[in-house]
């Protein structure tokens, strides 16, 4: 009663490690063990091919089938996340554009409205200098004219 049981269990547990220990450290255990993993991997390939062949009568997909599909499905995604950051930006440079084409358009109209009045001055001032310059030589022939 004056031992712990922790320690009762300790020792307990390192004995039998050690057993198992001795027995499973040896060339025979490991080629044992070698080959029934590889029968089971061999079981294990069959049985995919048997499902895959199951699978494939009834039509319906397998799981690297889906494996496809997904990376197919993730690889769209992003073409379509990729194609619509590039409508955003450019549908924002469209409308940028646009702001600024109305702005030329409303400079454009204004430059035109001064032009207009411009050329009406100049056309204006044209027909005066050249009726002040037919005036002037109306007065030159009629003072010719009393000269002769």
């Amino acid at each position: 009663m004056d031992h712990d049981p922790n320690i009762l269990y300790q020792e307990l547990q390192a004995e039998i490690n050690k057993k198992i220990h001795g027995f499973t450290n040896c060339q025979a255990f490991t080629s044992a063990c070698g080959r029934a993993m590889e029968r089971h991997l061999t079981l294990l390939e069959k049985y995919k091919r048997m499902t895959t062949q199951w699978l494939n009568g009834l039509n319906i997909p397998t799981k690297d089938e889906f494996a496809v599909i997904s990376v197919r499905t993730v690889n769209l995604i992003e073409t379509v996340d990729s194609m619509d950051d590039a409508v955003y930006s450019t549908n924002t440079a469209h409308h940028h554009a646009s702001s600024q084409l109305r702005e030329v358009r409303y400079s454009w109209e204004e430059l035109r409205s001064i032009l207009k009045v411009e050329v009406k001055d100049m056309k204006l001032n044209n027909l005066q200098t050249l009726q002040a310059e037919l005036n002037e030589l109306k007065l030159l022939f009629q003072i010719e004219d009393k000269g002769e």
